[in-house]
């Protein structure tokens, strides 16, 4: 062993920290960027709320980067199994080693629909309650 391997291995083992330091800063900044993202999964649904076909891991991917314009891999995206019906699902999207980021994916066409009725409602009734506080 020469009088410089010790040295070497030290640089190597502070480099290899501190790009570790970088990457976990890096992950919390997507963590906090994604975490209670809401994205839409149009599937079409039959009358009982199930699915034709199914919501795949492939398609949070691809709303989550709609949605947020980050870049998601399929493979990141936690599903233990393909959604099949309707409804409102939170899914977990590991980032990186133990950091991982939690959205709500709203799956099926009605569902969707539904939902954005109820937004527009619960709007115009705010709109409704600011005019009658106005006068």
């Amino acid at each position: 062993m020469t009088p410089g391997n010790p040295k070497q291995l030290e640089e190597r083992k502070a480099n290899i920290a501190k790009r570790e330091v970088t990457r976990l800063a890096n992950a919390a900044e997507l963590k906090a960027k994604l975490d209670g993202t809401r994205v839409n999964i149009e599937v079409a649904e039959g009358e009982e709320g199930v699915l034709f076909g199914s919501a795949t891991a492939a398609m949070v991917a691809d709303a989550v980067t709609a949605a947020t314009g980050i870049e998601i891999d399929k493979r990141t995206v936690e599903l233990t199994k393909p959604i099949k019906k309707a409804g409102v699902y939170d899914i977990t999207v590991g980032i990186y080693r133990d950091v991982k980021a939690t959205v709500s994916a709203l799956v099926g066409s009605k569902a969707i629909k539904a939902a954005a009725a109820a937004a527009a409602k619960a709007a115009e009734e705010a709109a409704a309650a600011a005019e009658k506080v106005a006068e």
